[in-house]
């Protein structure tokens, strides 16, 4: 005994041309929201960078990264006050309420001077780590994140902010928080965090047959403090080369 779903046809021919249509309007589909997506993004400006990188450097990199449409919407908002008299007084009052109304994947363009890597690999898909640097950002863009709950020691990081101005309480803070002396490391400020993305393996356990190695990205403040830490499947970064012998730049 066999089942047959009643849409497709007694004849295998027929039954062959109704899903052939139904896997076309699905391809359709989604070609239609990658499109979408491309425009949005204006994607054709980020490849047009990564291409003229390449043509000058022999090298073009490009990092898939997550990307976040926020709808702002403002809501009236009840504040309760009171008098000398100890009355209550209720006013009203206008708050942005922040939500993410969108999450897709993006490209952006890298500069071979914003990453360390090995050029001793043909391919950044093959190299065992790959450093990503970036320099002046806003302490808000940790603890205003759409997605802040991924992150780690963003109260530590605040507490050292505080108290950057007073060199001798940032050291006493930089020890008893995170147990580092301080060795002129760079002091951390609100608007000129040096973050470090670490894209590679590394082991966490104590054995000594390397079992534990895993994939992951780590980001560090200003060599400090570890804010992000997790297991990824695969470097998000894409690189092509222009030039066959980058290092003369010998054209193909």
């Amino acid at each position: 005994m066999s089942y047959k779903s009643d849409e497709y046809a007694d004849s295998p021919e027929e039954e062959f041309t109704i899903k052939k249509e139904e896997y076309n309007k699905q391809a359709n589909a989604v070609q239609d929201k990658l499109h979408a997506q491309f425009e949005k993004q204006d994607m054709v400006e980020v490849l047009r960078l990564v291409a003229k990188s390449g043509v000058r450097y022999g090298l073009g990199i490009a990092k898939v990264k997550n990307c976040y449409k926020i709808s702002r919407t403002p809501k009236k908002v009840e504040e309760k006050e009171y008098d000398e008299f100890g009355e209550e007084i209720v006013t009203y009052g206008k708050k942005i309420e922040e939500k993410v109304a969108d999450f897709y994947a993006g490209l952006e363009m890298k500069s071979w001077t914003e990453i360390y890597f090995d050029p001793r690999y043909n391919r950044l898909e093959d190299m065992p780590a790959i450093i990503e640097l970036k320099n002046n950002i806003r302490l808000s863009y940790f603890t205003q994140h759409p997605d802040k709950k991924k992150f780690m020691n963003i109260d530590k990081l605040v507490e050292l902010v505080n108290v950057s101005n007073n060199i001798d309480t940032y050291k006493e803070r930089l020890l008893s928080l995170l147990g580092i002396n301080y060795k002129d490391q760079k002091i951390i400020k609100t608007n000129t965090l040096d973050i470090k993305c670490f894209y590679g393996y590394y082991d966490f356990s104590d054995k000594d047959d390397a079992t534990g190695e895993r994939l992951y990205e780590i980001w560090t403040v200003n060599d400090t403090v570890v804010i992000y830490c997790n297991e990824i499947s695969f470097i998000p970064f894409e690189d092509f080369r222009v030039f066959e012998d980058t290092e003369q730049y010998f054209p193909t």
